[in-house]
């Protein structure tokens, strides 16, 4: 077993160079080595090698990572490596960022769609969606996370004039703070000019209170990891073409 491999996963958060090499390959016996085609293995060998890959199955999983990198260790013998690129790592999540978000999808909504981008642990989401009513038509960005204490986090907006988001400006009082018991969300309406905005920007997108008016103990506690760009604005506007009736 190519061991340090698999402790690496042991890591919360991942990452290696593109000068590294990551590989792995099919965990051995030593003495079976020795004599590959003789006739060894007796039931509880065999049985051993099932617990084994579970054992390892398991183990990945519960790292974070994805089962399929035990088949790339299968592909190579105990004598070779199957390195992987640093694609594949991300795609295995062996390198993995518990707290940075995936690339945008949209996802169908009843009769409409939302764009959507998660947290790689799954405790935070970014989401555009539209929503249209005998009030009009609402174009909703909302960031959400879990817990319940939306209180303790209104009075901490409240600290700060304004919040900024993708180079704009949010107002404190347009920022919604609600809960659902499960998750607390932070939502906006979109202006209408967004997408020009989302166009100009050279950087992933952040959401913080503005640090000239903010108090130190506001902007700590909403430090939330970038979102990506790329692909946010044709994500969003697909979602806001497409909106769901308000509920």
């Amino acid at each position: 077993m190519s061991a340090c491999a698999y402790a690496f996963l042991g890591g919360i958060s991942r990452d290696f160079g593109e000068k590294t090499r990551y590989g792995v390959h099919q965990f051995y016996n030593e003495k079976a080595t020795s004599e590959p085609t003789a006739k060894a293995f007796d039931a509880t060998d065999l049985s051993f090698q099932q617990v084994m890959t579970g054992l390892i199955v398991d183990y990945i999983v519960r790292m974070g990572a994805d089962a399929r990198l035990i088949v790339e260790a299968a592909k190579a013998e105990y004598d070779t490596m199957r390195v992987l690129s640093q694609k594949e790592a991300r795609d295995l999540k062996v390198i993995y960022d518990p707290e940075s978000f995936t690339a945008w999808q949209i996802l169908p909504r009843g009769r409409g769609v939302i764009a959507r981008s998660i947290s790689q642990d799954g405790n935070r989401i970014a989401q555009v969606a539209c929503f249209t009513s005998k009030r009009g038509t609402e174009r909703k960005f909302v960031i959400w996370q879990k817990g319940a204490n939306a209180g303790d986090w209104r009075d901490l907006a409240k600290m700060a004039v304004s919040f900024q988001f993708a180079g704009m400006v949010i107002p404190t009082e347009s920022l919604n703070i609600t809960t659902d018991g499960k998750n607390v969300y932070f939502s906006t309406d979109l202006p209408l000019d967004y997408e020009k905005r989302i166009s100009s920007l050279k950087v992933d997108l952040e959401f913080f209170p503005d640090i000239n008016t903010a108090p130190m103990v506001t902007i700590r506690s909403f430090v939330f990891p970038p979102i990506p760009r790329e692909g946010f604005a044709a994500s969003a506007s697909i979602a806001l073409r497409n909106c769901l009736p308000a509920s």
